[in-house]
């Protein structure tokens, strides 16, 4: 393996193109990618929810206040925490796929929701 950039890395690959990777450099890979993505989920939401501050396109209030109105009526309704965090996470895909923005929320909660995600997300 050649020498790391980075002291927080364990290696580098020595490849430019992902067809020369052999199975030992995936297996180290793989995880390194999935640990960390999960450290940095929350922070990665909270700047997507954060995006949705701005213009009210003729609304009353802008897609971050509609986000945190939807939670914050879901906790009054004492809602499961998985329909809370839908509620103030439902619009997350809008900045990045607006066309299908819902889907697209869905399909980043879907993982860490006990169950499918809530129709608020999905819809």
């Amino acid at each position: 393996m050649a020498e790391p950039s980075n002291p927080n890395d364990e290696f580098m690959v020595p490849w430019t193109e992902m067809q020369h990777g052999t199975r030992e450099h995936y297996e180290y890979l793989g995880p390194a990618f999935y640990e960390h993505a999960r450290e940095s989920l929350v922070d990665n939401l909270m700047m997507l929810l954060g995006l949705l501050k701005g213009p009210k396109l003729g609304y009353q209030i802008d897609r971050y206040e509609h986000s945190l109105q939807a939670a914050s009526r879901a906790l009054r309704n004492d809602e499961r925490l998985d329909v809370v965090m839908a509620g103030l996470l439902h619009d997350v895909g809008d900045s990045i796929a607006p066309q299908n923005h819902s889907a697209t929320a869905a399909a980043m909660l879907a993982p860490d929701l006990d169950a499918a995600p809530p129709p608020v997300v999905a819809h």
